[in-house]
């Protein structure tokens, strides 16, 4: 880990420290690219109020939000929160506070909102704090790459990955039909038509929500390490032949019928409850939201957890890499503008890293850090054995990606593409040209 201390402390000295801001009481303009640099003192007993947009959408996560918050009241006893329901609104209302210099003190970044923010200085890395206190020893060096800015290395926030997309096989629908789990491309569609022959549907899915046929679509270009994210970044084009493999082989699928069509209308839940009843022999599951759900609701003896079993036949199942689950800058940051800016980044470094612990500990998220957590006793055992899993390859979610732009671009695209309707050729052309402009306008 000093490595990594010393990798990060040597970003923070070239030049970086200019982007950080000193204290202040009132909120200021951030946009001006000349900002203060933050004192280095820390006062655990300052007396300050802090607003903290709160993402925390179920009685779970806000319980675990809100013990993570009086855990770091040790540390800052005099530190309130003022918590305000975070906006989900696509980063609208953030973008228009940064513009006028309102933020809230601590607010939910992810990658885009990274990178575009980096332009006026309304980023603020919380590695000179987590250095400082000595937490960045407790971070992972294994989960270290998805957590670090990949274009500068930085920490702006804590990344605390729900788990990739999972196939889940329901192992005794599987016997019913007398077939085995498939291992590869071909074997997969000989599942989904004996399925279809046994009027089972081969796989619940659920496509109401934009991302969704861009996610499952992104797992069969993972057989060759490549991802959506590679267009964002601009590092390749769907032009290439690993582009229009994917796209033939799920061009396959759609054609098979290994979904139903009323998926587009289908909720999740409604996904889920067609598996766990028996209807479908096989489920896309969201991370640990899912597998949490099929541990309490199945024998956990009867599910298989199958991997991406897509790849040409001959070449072995590799459960390494995946799609989705990786949230890649995303997680809680704090504003440039924000009061006695030592005293926040020094609270949000230690709120971060509770906050992920008490997360992985109640099934919520992939580990990220070396501590000796243990998982509660009422996560399953599917539910340990998915979360303790090491992954040479995580995608980032969509909204992660480097562009808002892309998301409805490429998810756009790849909803078009799953109807059947949409030639391949056209699919990936078009894909790539409103890409090109996407990017060009950068």
């Amino acid at each position: 880990m000093k490595k990594w201390k010393k990798f990060l402390s040597a970003l923070l000295l070239t030049g970086l420290l200019t982007s950080l801001t000193g204290c202040a009481t009132t909120p200021k303009d951030t946009s001006d690219a000349s900002v203060a640099e933050s004192t280095g003192e820390v006062d655990y007993n300052a007396e300050v109020e802090y607003t903290i947009w709160a993402l925390a959408t179920s009685e779970d996560s806000k319980a675990t939000f809100h013990e993570a918050a009086e855990r770091v009241k040790k540390k800052f006893p005099n530190v309130t929160l003022q918590v305000e329901d975070d906006p989900q609104d696509g980063d609208v209302k953030i973008k228009t506070m940064a513009a006028a210099g309102t933020m809230p003190d601590f607010y939910v970044t992810n990658n885009s909102l990274v990178q575009l923010f980096k332009r006026s200085n309304n980023n603020q890395p919380l590695d000179k704090w987590l250095n400082d206190t000595g937490l960045i020893d407790q971070l992972d060096p294994g989960k270290m790459k998805d957590i670090v800015d990949p274009y500068d290395g930085k920490i702006y926030a804590v990344n605390r990955p729900s788990g990739p997309l999972e196939f889940v096989a329901n192992q005794k629908v599987f016997d019913r039909l007398g077939l085995e789990i498939p291992t590869n491309y071909d074997e997969f569609l000989h599942v989904v038509e004996v399925c279809r022959e046994n009027d089972i549907l081969p796989m619940a899915l659920s496509f109401k929500e934009g991302f969704q046929c861009a996610q499952l679509f992104e797992c069969m270009l993972t057989r060759d390490e490549i991802s959506l994210w590679d267009i964002d970044k601009g590092d390749i084009k769907t032009s290439e032949e690993a582009f229009t493999t994917a796209a033939n082989k799920m061009k396959a699928l759609i054609d098979s019928e290994f979904y139903s069509p009323s998926a587009f209308t289908m909720t999740e839940q409604d996904a889920l409850t067609a598996f766990e009843s028996g209807q479908a022999a096989m489920f896309m599951a969201s991370g640990l939201y899912h597998i949490i759900s099929l541990d309490r609701e199945m024998n956990s003896s009867d599910l298989v957890l199958m991997g991406y079993p897509w790849q040409e036949a001959g070449k072995p199942l590799d459960k390494s890499l995946r799609a989705g689950g990786n949230d890649r800058n995303t997680g809680y940051t704090v504003s440039p503008s924000a009061e006695q800016l030592d005293v926040a980044g020094t609270w949000l470094s230690y709120f971060s890293l509770e906050l992920a612990d008490l997360e992985y500990a109640r099934g919520m998220c992939m580990k990220v850090t070396n501590n000796d957590v243990p998982l509660s006793d009422t996560v399953g055992e599917l539910s340990k054995s998915f979360a303790n899993q090491d992954f040479a390859m995580l995608t980032p979610m969509p909204w992660a990606w480097d562009h808002g732009e892309s998301y409805a671009v490429l998810c756009e695209q790849c909803n078009k593409f799953f109807t059947g309707d949409y030639a391949i050729e056209d699919f990936l052309k078009n894909m790539q040209s409103e890409m090109d402009e996407v990017l060009s306008s950068k």
